[in-house]
């Protein structure tokens, strides 16, 4: 019996190697947050943070890889007192979410309804994947993958989640927050490594339809265009049609 179990391991190795087989196992994977961010943080530390999670306690911990943003937030909160981790049901509860969901019309504070379908207009699409950063009247909307970095297949290469938990905090809690609009609809593909710089240096990330949106020329707002496959079209001045290309000259 040893001796046949010697034989088929050694086969087993030599064919994993051989054809890069990988084995997973569903192994609770943990991260403990360095210290490095005591001094990035320490200038902003004068505001509340609330970090809501838009799952139940449960299904996050049960999660072998979501648990690592969980975890990570919640060792921010046991370090900063000035930072509260929260966790809501978006199904039962979900007016605790609307106003990070919602457009809001900023002269009544009142959220702007489609006129043809009748609904609140969405800003932000929330899900149980969610993670809402709080700070005061700034928030920040980020998705779980967000905390990791992924590669050309949407595959996770490294969790990045300290160091995107700490920017988020920064962000809500100075205010200072431009955007960076990325065109869509001409074929355009992304990183999600761009994404994750973007966010951790301050950006809000914002997708543009230049045909339908415009863009505002703020400070320090970004207009990122990458690797279209489809022209962008010009307007017609003579019919006081502004096009794509217009729009991107302006800027």
């Amino acid at each position: 019996l040893i001796a046949t179990l010697v034989v088929f391991n050694t086969v087993l190795y030599g064919l994993s190697n051989h054809f890069s087989w990988y084995f997973y196992t569903d192994t609770k994977l943990e991260h403990t947050i360095s210290g490095v961010t005591d001094e990035y943080l320490r200038e902003v530390s004068g505001s509340e943070v609330t970090i809501l999670f838009c799952d139940n306690q449960e299904d996050l911990e049960s999660d072998s890889v979501y648990n690592l943003g969980w975890q990570t937030a919640n060792q921010y909160a046991k370090r900063y007192d000035f930072v509260t981790v929260e966790t809501v049901n978006i199904f039962v509860n979900p007016e605790r979410v609307a106003p990070y969901k919602y457009e809001k019309d900023p002269e009544t504070g009142a959220y702007v309804v489609d006129p043809e379908t009748g609904k609140y207009v969405t800003l932000n699409p929330i899900d149980t994947s969610s993670v809402i950063f709080v700070g005061g009247e700034t928030y920040a909307v980020l998705t779980m993958q967000s905390f990791f970095v992924l590669d050309s297949d949407d595959l996770i290469t490294a969790y990045n989640g300290e160091e995107v938990v700490a920017s988020m905090i920064h962000r809500v809690q100075n205010g200072n927050m431009p955007k960076a609009y990325f065109t869509a609809n001409h074929g355009e593909t992304y990183a999600m490594a761009f994404y994750n710089r973007l966010l951790c240096a301050g950006y809000v990330l914002e997708p543009v339809d230049l045909m339908t949106q415009d863009i505002e020329v703020g400070e320090g707002n970004l207009l990122i265009i990458s690797n279209p496959q489809y022209d962008f079209v010009r307007g017609n001045q003579a019919s006081g049609i502004v096009g794509e290309l217009d729009k991107i000259d302006a800027f």
